[in-house]
C-alpha cells in the first residue's frame, strides 16, 4: 500500500469521524431540550399538587429571603411601584402650555382606532432590533399554560404592542436628530406622544373592565364610551361614575320592557315589581326570582360601589 493510499484512508476516516461528533452533538442538543421541557413539566406538576407541608415550607423559604432583603417582583409592585405611593411633589412638576396640556389629556384618555393608530406609526419605521418587539410566547409554555393564563397573556401583549408603537418615532429622532428641522422634531415628539397615550388609555380602559366585570358585567359596554371618563384624573372612574351607571342600567331596564313586554306584564300581574341595584352582581333579576305576592328577590344581598348610590329592590302592593 502506497503512502498516497494510507493518507487517503485516513482522511475517509478522520471524515467518519467528524460526522459521528455532528451527530452525537446533535443527539445532545436533543436530549437537553427534551430534560428541559421535563423538567418544566415537573415543576408545574409539583406546584399544582404540592401539599400544605410543602407550602409552609415555601412560605417559610419567602419568609427567609425576604429577611436577607431578596425581594421578588411581587414585592417590589406592592412597595414600590403602586400608584398611591407614585404622587410627586408639586416642586417636581412643570407648567406646560394651554396646547401640550390639551395634547397630553387627550392622548392620555381617548383610545384611538386602529386606522388611526397606523396611520400615525406609519410616518416613522420601527428599529431593526428584536428587543423592541413584542416577545412571542415559547411553544414549549404555550403547551403547558393553561387556557386562561394564555388569554391573560394575549391582553399583556396586545398592551405591549401599543407602548413598543411610541419607538418608532423615538428611534426617528435619536438616529436623524441632526438632519431633523425643529418642526420634524416637533412632529416626532407628539406623535410618540399620542402613542404613548394611547397605550395608557387602553391601560385604563382594560383596569375598568377588569374591575366592572367583577361587579356587573352589563355595566361593561358603557366603558367604551372614552368621553365618560376624559375628565376623570386622577381617578380612574370619577365622582360621577354611580351616578351614570345608574343611568345606563335604567335606559338598558327600559329597553328590555320594551323588547320583552309578556316578561313586563307577567311581573306587573304577580303584584311584585323589582329595580335593580346599581351594580347588582350577576344576571338580570327575572321571572321566578321572588317568593309570591309581598316576598323578598331570591338575592338580598347585592354589591354595590362604596359612594352608597345603590338602591335595593322595592315591591309595590
Amino acid at each position: 500500500m502506497s503512502l498516497e493510499e494510507v493518507l487517503s484512508k485516513v482522511n475517509d476516516i478522520n471524515t467518519k469521524i467528524s460526522a459521528i461528533t455532528e451527530d452525537v452533538d446533535l443527539l445532545k442538543k436533543k436530549n437537553k431540550d427534551k430534560e428541559d421541557r421535563e423538567m418544566i413539566t415537573s415543576a408545574l406538576v409539583r406546584s399544582r399538587s404540592r401539599s400544605p407541608r410543602s407550602s409552609r415550607e415555601d412560605d417559610r423559604t419567602r419568609r427567609s429571603s425576604r429577611e436577607r432583603g431578596e425581594r421578588s417582583w411581587a414585592d417590589i409592585v406592592d412597595s414600590e411601584l403602586h400608584p398611591e405611593e407614585e404622587d410627586v411633589d408639586s416642586s417636581q412638576l412643570i407648567e406646560v402650555s394651554e396646547d401640550t396640556h390639551r395634547l397630553l389629556t387627550g392622548s392620555c384618555t381617548r383610545n384611538m382606532s386602529n386606522e388611526m393608530r397606523k396611520r400615525v406609526r406609519g410616518r416613522y419605521k420601527l428599529p431593526k432590533v428584536e428587543a423592541t418587539r413584542t416577545p412571542r410566547m415559547d411553544p414549549v409554555i404555550k403547551t403547558l399554560a393553561p387556557q386562561v393564563a394564555r388569554s391573560a397573556d394575549k391582553e399583556l401583549a396586545r398592551i405591549q404592542t401599543f407602548v413598543l408603537d411610541a419607538l418608532a418615532p423615538i428611534s426617528s429622532i435619536l438616529e436623524n436628530i441632526d438632519g431633523m428641522t425643529a418642526e420634524d422634531v416637533t412632529e416626532a415628539s407628539m406623535a410618540a406622544t399620542e402613542l404613548l397615550g394611547n397605550a395608557n388609555a387602553k391601560i385604563s380602559r382594560l383596569r375598568r373592565e377588569k374591575l366592572i366585570a367583577s361587579i356587573n358585567r352589563n355595566l361593561i359596554p358603557m366603558l367604551q364610551d372614552d368621553v365618560i371618563f376624559g375628565d376623570v384624573a386622577p381617578n380612574l372612574f370619577g365622582p360621577d361614575f354611580s351616578r351614570r351607571a345608574k343611568e345606563f342600567l335604567d335606559q338598558v331596564s327600559a329597553l328590555k320592557s320594551l323588547t320583552h313586554p309578556t316578561r313586563h306584564s307577567q311581573g306587573q300581574t304577580s303584584g311584585t315589581s323589582y329595580r335593580r341595584p346599581l351594580l347588582h352582581r350577576g344576571p338580570p333579576l327575572g321571572r321566578g326570582s321572588g317568593r309570591g305576592r309581598g316576598g323578598g328577590p331570591s338575592h338580598p344581598h347585592h354589591k354595590g360601589v362604596p359612594s352608597g348610590h345603590g338602591e335595593r329592590p322595592s315591591h309595590s302592593h
